[in-house]
């Protein structure tokens, strides 16, 4: 049987042990990632949308699963730079989707507003005929 101090010693060192490769695993993905892959943020050109601080300082490599088909993807930080500096989109945003159901969704929208939109014009053309019909009795 262990006593309490053997017992201690054992979790310590598990825990150093754990602390260790947590540190090491840290170490290699910072490490590995390059400065070819981060890009620097241009403070005056961020379009800070009432926020009074700019929220990074460099952009990097953004992972992210697709909202819509649920495929890992990478936000580049050339996109985030393009984004945030040159499109002027807002400081909080993320992505959230990938190329393809960005593209999707916005087919969708345009389907949708050219239904809604044609919807509103057959109502007025009712309303048209309404107005005439009301103004020709009123005449009579």
């Amino acid at each position: 049987m262990k006593s309490n101090k053997q017992r201690r010693t054992e979790i310590m060192a598990r825990r150093h042990a754990r602390a260790a490769a947590k540190q090491a695993a840290t170490a290699r993905r910072s490490s590995a990632r390059q400065l070819s892959e981060m890009t620097f943020v241009e403070p005056w050109m961020v379009a800070l949308n009432n926020s009074f601080a700019v929220p990074r300082r460099q952009y990097s490599d953004y992972a992210f699963t697709c909202r819509d088909c649920a495929k890992p993807q990478v936000w580049t930080a050339a996109r985030q730079h393009w984004w945030y500096e040159v499109a002027g989109g807002h400081v909080w945003s993320r992505a959230v989707r990938c190329a393809p159901c960005r593209e999707a969704e916005r087919l969708r929208v345009k389907v949708a507003r050219q239904i809604a939109e044609a919807g509103l014009a057959r109502k007025r053309e009712r309303l048209a005929v309404v107005v005439a019909s009301e103004e020709r009795a009123n005449e009579a």
